[in-house]
């Protein structure tokens, strides 16, 4: 029988590199069963090096007895020597689990990640879809499924759908104008939930989440208004951001607000006038401040109800004049700005802060048809 040697050769080399694939492949399986033999092992040896303990320990005994001299150091190498083997077995079995624990965490952070990724890609490409398709095409397309059995690894497993379908209740979370608003409640919840999911994703794998991963528009208080850092930064992530002109600033100074804004590439700005200290507890608006802000080319909004507030004006609190907001609203729309903030409560008397200042719920449609009006008038 003759002997094959490159037979024999390429046999061994595929088994190396089989081996090394399944190796790799189950390196946490393999690396945690050697760790738990080796933890046996080093018991088993341990025993050993019990009786080892002992025959040391007479042997000493026996020299001190007969008056030989031995030192310290020559007790501390034997007893090592006896006890090298379990200790140097359980030290590797130790460093194996280890080891499989930290590539399995890897892998799951890898997969954690990826999953991640797709999660939001699938939200991305939905959102898109909806944009290009036409909304019955897109409900063909995006239908819930019916649930079915599926099998996975000899399991049958029921799925459906994770869209329910709850009533209309989704229905009012969109303004009929929003780029993703639909007539169906469903596909509204969909978009909501995947937003959901998609922060919720973020948040697992970053440990937190940024103002401007949640907010459509970041505003800057009044009184942080010459925070440069802070503005900046607001600026920087990408989002539209509100600045509110201080109660302390000439509207002209918000230029400078607006030129460190633009340093970072970020043209989606805006202002709000809010009113400027008249002496102490009071505000006034100066109508001047809308031509003058908006000749930045920038759009500028009205804070029609805090520019009515009394900071300090009760004692303890701030208090406020609501009765002078419609008036202010008009005269500022007449002004020609570009949008209007108001503070509107059903009862102002149990609003939680500035309800002094606040219009009531079922007063504000005839404020807002007169602004509409001379809106029309002043912009033709």
């Amino acid at each position: 029988m003759k002997f094959n040697l490159n037979a024999v050769k390429a046999t061994a080399k595929t088994t190396w590199v089989t081996t090394k694939i399944l190796g790799k492949k189950y390196a946490p399986v393999i690396l945690l069963g050697a760790g738990l033999v080796g933890y046996g092992y080093s018991v088993y040896e341990g025993i050993k090096s019990g009786k080892k303990l002992e025959a040391t320990k007479a042997k000493y005994e026996e020299m001190e007895a007969a008056g030989e001299e031995f030192s310290r150091v020559d007790v501390v190498k034997d007893i090592a020597k006896d006890v090298a083997i379990p200790v140097a077995v359980a030290t590797a079995s130790t460093a194996s689990i280890i080891l499989g624990f930290a590539i399995q965490t890897n892998r799951l952070k890898a997969v954690s990640a990826a999953l991640a990724m797709v999660t939001e890609e699938h939200a991305r490409y939905r959102l898109r879809a909806k944009t290009v398709l036409d909304e019955e095409t897109f409900k063909k397309i995006d239908a819930p499924l019916e649930t079915k059995t599926v099998n996975v690894d000899g399991e049958d497993i029921e799925v459906e759908s994770i869209v329910p379908n709850e009533g209309d209740f989704y229905g009012m979370w969109f303004k009929k104008s929003h780029k993703y608003a639909s007539d169906s409640p469903e596909y509204n919840e969909g978009v909501i939930k995947e937003a959901d999911n998609i922060l919720t994703e973020k948040m697992m794998r970053k440990g937190m989440l940024t103002f401007a991963e949640v907010l459509d528009i970041l505003q800057i208080p009044a009184f942080l208004c010459r925070q440069t850092d802070l503005v900046y930064g607001a600026a920087k992530t990408g989002k539209c951001v509100n600045v509110k002109k201080g109660q302390f600033m000439a509207p002209k100074d918000m230029e400078n607000v607006l030129n460190k804004m633009k340093e970072t590439g970020n043209e989606n700005l805006m202002l709000t006038e809010r009113g400027f200290s008249f002496g102490y507890n009071n505000l006034v608006v100066d109508m001047r401040s809308f031509p003058i802000m908006r000749s930045f080319d920038y759009p500028v909004i009205f804070d029609a109800t805090h520019s009515v507030q009394l900071p300090g004006g009760a004692g303890t609190k701030s208090s406020g004049n609501r009765e002078f907001v419609p008036n202010l609203a008009r005269a500022a729309v007449a002004s020609g700005v570009d949008g209007l903030f108001f503070e509107v409560h059903d009862n102002p008397e149990e609003a939680l802060s500035d309800g002094p200042n606040m219009l009531y719920l079922d007063q504000f449609e005839a404020v807002l048809r007169d602004l509409v009006a001379i809106d029309k008038i002043v912009k033709g």
